[in-house]
């Protein structure tokens, strides 16, 4: 479970890490009268990547089953 729980957390940083601001301008000619801007999320591969490269190099951990109650701790 805490395994788990780590990993999760491990998602949501490259996610978040992966956000960048975009916008674009409108108005006459080119002019930026009025800019919009948003947050946009990477590209899901690159997210892919990312999150592979860091499973690839990740300290492997083992799991301790406690047999008489066959719970994982």
């Amino acid at each position: 479970a805490r395994v788990d729980f780590h990993n999760n957390l491990v998602g949501v940083k490259v996610i978040k890490a992966g956000v960048e601001t975009t916008c674009k301008c409108h108005g006459v000619s080119g002019s930026c009268t009025v800019r919009t801007c948003w947050r946009q999320l990477a590209p899901f591969h690159e997210v892919g990547k990312h999150l592979k490269h860091k499973y690839e190099t990740a300290l492997k951990v083992g799991s301790t089953t406690n047999e008489a109650a066959g719970e994982a701790g």
